[in-house]
């Protein structure tokens, strides 16, 4: 019995140890996400003064294409609702890669 409980009480510290890096970790990584965001929008940004929007360093390439979305599915409404109704949302698809 005094075993079981032993086991119980490491067990229950490891997972608070889990716990507490989980949560690190995750302020961590919502600081770097807040980072990423605000240089893709510099990017972007940058991208849409090139008239090609694709920039090529010796590594990476950075491309801004146009892309769109419809709001709806066209199989679950007659063509005719989905003629008059359908909503089509352009916007910016951002991609940097690394070149082989």
């Amino acid at each position: 019995m005094f075993k079981r409980i032993n086991f119980l009480c490491n067990d229950k510290n490891k997972m608070d140890e889990i716990i507490a890096k989980y949560w690190e970790v995750k302020y961590q990584q919502e600081i770097l996400d807040k980072k990423m965001e605000k240089i893709k929008t510099q990017l972007r940004q940058k991208l849409k003064e090139i008239p090609e929007r694709k920039f090529e360093t010796k590594d990476c390439c950075a491309t801004l294409t146009s892309s769109k979305r419809t709001s709806i599915t066209k199989k679950d409404v007659p063509t005719n609702i989905w003629e008059q109704y359908s909503v089509c949302t352009v916007f910016d698809m951002l991609n940097v890669r690394r070149k082989k």
